[in-house]
């Protein structure tokens, strides 16, 4: 297993009322080799898309993970994930896009979808992200 040597948390929130395509600006304090999807949280108060996907030009995966909408339920939904990602170049510094989607219903069943109506799906999404540097061997 590789070794860490660097690490620094980003934390994304989005407001899926106000947007559901946001560029963020990055800069970190040396430049990573991974990034790490640590957690999602997402507090719905009403929804209606069942699962939304978070697809990204972060990584050439794009989909960072996707999540239960608990729609008028009203529960909180807490993913830990820790799902690490190796980055075709080192990343130090950029804007990078976030779309909150729904997963394709057509074949062939993976890839982007469309984005989720703004307005439809209320509640804030929480993403922290790891992004870490490790021994060069």
């Amino acid at each position: 297993m590789k070794q860490i040597i660097e690490r620094q948390y980003v934390n994304i929130s989005n407001d899926l009322t106000q947007a559901n395509n946001i560029n963020v600006g990055i800069n970190l304090r040396f430049d990573a080799d991974a990034v790490i999807v640590k957690h999602v949280i997402y507090n719905a108060s009403d929804g209606a898309s069942s699962v939304i996907q978070i697809y990204t030009s972060l990584t050439m995966d794009n989909i960072l993970c996707s999540f239960p909408n608990s729609g008028s339920n009203n529960i909180p939904v807490f993913l830990q994930l820790d799902i690490p990602f190796i980055l075709s170049s080192r990343f130090r510094q950029g804007v990078i896009n976030f779309q909150y989607q729904t997963p394709p219903s057509t074949a062939p069943f993976y890839g982007p979808g469309p984005l989720v109506p703004i307005g439809a799906n209320t509640g804030v999404v929480s993403l922290l992200l790891e992004f870490v540097k490790y021994e060069s061997k």
